[in-house]
C-alpha cells in the first residue's frame, strides 16, 4: 500500500470540509482494512451493554486498538472492576447528551482511575481506553481519543478536557453540514452514499484525526489531482 505523508494542517485553525472527511474515511479503510469487530462489538454492547462477556471483548479490541497497557493476564481483574463501574454508571448513559455534562466527567474520571495491581506495580484503565469505551457504548454520543490526538489540542487527561474535546469534535461535525448546506445538499443523505459503512458522525471524526493526527497523513485536492497524473 502506498502511504501519502505531507505536513498535517494545524487542526482548529483551519477547519474541515467535506472533502477531508471523505478523503480521510478512504484512506482510513485503506489502512486499516475490515473494522467490523468494532462493528459487532458496538451492536453487542447496545443489545446487552457492558455484562461479563462483553467487557472481555471490549479489552481485548483495547489491545488490538493500542492499549497494550492493559496485558491479557489483568484482563478478569479490570473485567471485574468494569462490570462494577457499569452497574453504577448505566443511567449516566442512558441519560446524556454526551457534552458538557458533569456526571459523565465524573463517569470517565472513575473509569479511567481503576487500578488493577499486576506483577509488583498498579497499572490503572487511563484515558485513551475510557474514551475508547465511551465511544463503543454509545458512537452516537462520544467520540474516541489517543495521546496524540490529546496533546495536539492541548488536553489533559481528565474528564473534564474529555468533554472538551468531544465540544471541538462537535463544532467539526456541525461545519461539515454547514457546508452542506450552503450547497443544498442534505448531510443525511450524502452520508450513506459517500461513507461505506457508516456507524456515526463521531466515527468519522475519529478517523479523520486518526489519519491527519496519529498517523500525519493530509492530502489536500491539489495533490490528489497531482497524484492522479502518475
Amino acid at each position: 500500500m502506498t502511504e501519502f505523508k505531507c505536513e498535517t494542517r494545524n487542526q482548529g485553525e483551519d477547519g474541515i470540509t467535506l472533502f477531508d472527511l471523505a478523503f480521510s474515511h478512504y484512506l482510513y479503510k485503506v489502512k486499516t482494512g475490515n473494522d467490523d469487530p468494532s462493528d459487532e462489538l458496538m451492536q453487542s454492547v447496545k443489545k446487552n451493554g457492558l455484562e461479563n462477556k462483553n467487557i472481555h471483548l471490549l479489552l481485548t479490541w483495547l489491545n488490538n486498538w493500542g492499549c497494550r497497557h492493559i496485558s491479557k493476564e489483568s484482563h478478569n481483574a479490570f473485567s471485574k472492576e468494569i462490570e462494577t463501574w457499569w452497574q453504577d454508571n448505566i443511567n449516566v448513559f442512558r441519560k446524556t447528551n454526551g457534552e458538557n455534562d458533569s456526571s459523565v466527567v465524573k463517569a470517565f474520571n472513575s473509569l479511567a482511575s481503576i487500578p488493577v495491581p499486576e506483577k509488583g506495580r498498579t497499572i490503572h484503565f487511563g484515558p485513551v481506553a475510557t474514551a475508547k469505551t465511551f465511544f463503543i457504548i454509545d458512537p452516537e454520543k462520544f467520540v474516541p481519543w489517543d495521546t496524540k490526538i490529546r496533546e495536539k489540542y492541548q488536553l489533559d487527561e481528565s474528564g473534564s478536557d474529555y468533554c472538551k474535546f468531544l465540544n471541538i469534535a462537535t463544532g467539526m461535525i456541525k461545519e461539515v453540514k454547514r457546508q452542506c448546506n450552503e450547497k443544498n445538499r442534505d448531510w443525511d443523505s450524502l452520508k450513506g452514499s459517500i461513507f461505506s459503512g457508516y456507524i456515526s458522525n463521531y466515527k468519522l471524526i475519529d478517523e479523520y484525526l486518526w489519519i491527519t493526527i496519529t498517523n500525519n497523513i493530509e492530502i489536500s485536492k491539489e495533490e490528489v489531482l497531482e497524484i492522479c497524473k502518475l
